[in-house]
């Protein structure tokens, strides 16, 4: 059996300036637009590390009380717009509760 993937790593290149993506990653109203709008019980969040415009490291706990990392690394690109890296690690761990609970049900 192999490891289990312990991390999911996605890069996008948006049009908006990193200073604009980071207001969208950081300002409670316009995170709550994104974040949190399909979901019945948003997941809790807390700030680890900030370095603005360029980094975000939050601490994610989901509903299950599964906690793990999430970061956000913004570049500017050479046309202005945000080369936005997010890595969401310590996901095995959720992974594994969720075998768990489907075992036992």
């Amino acid at each position: 059996m192999s490891d289990p993937i312990d991390s999911v790593v996605v890069e996008c290149e948006l049009s908006d300036p990193p200073e604009k993506v980071w207001r969208a990653l950081t300002e409670p109203a316009l995170v709550a637009e994104w974040l949190t709008a399909d979901e019945a019980e948003p997941a809790e969040h807390e700030v680890v590390l900030e370095e603005p415009p360029h980094l975000l490291r939050l601490a994610w706990r989901d509903g299950r009380d599964v906690e793990s990392l999430v970061t956000f690394e913004l570049e500017r690109t050479p046309t202005g717009g945000t080369n936005l890296k997010v890595v969401h690690t310590g996901i095995a761990a959720a992974a594994d509760t969720t075998v768990c609970m489907l075992k036992a049900a």
